[in-house]
């Protein structure tokens, strides 16, 4: 197989503070519907259509996640 084969795969860029942004809204709908103990991160990523890797790197954990959302 040769390059020509496939497609090539352009990257996208990613917008650090835009994801973050959309996390922490998914987080803040997520606690006050569902509450704390039962939302998980998976869930919350989900929610804002992203990764929870990168919930993780940008909060830390849930219980940080939480506490910024409530600020």
């Amino acid at each position: 197989m040769d390059a020509m084969t496939f497609p090539l795969r352009i990257p996208h860029k990613r917008n650090a503070a835009a994801s973050r942004e959309r996390l922490l809204e998914a987080a803040k709908e997520a606690f006050a519907t569902v509450g704390y103990s039962q939302v998980g991160i998976r869930d919350i990523a989900a929610l804002a259509g992203l990764s929870s890797t990168l919930l993780i790197r940008y909060f830390g954990s849930k219980a940080l996640l939480f506490e910024e959302a409530l600020t």
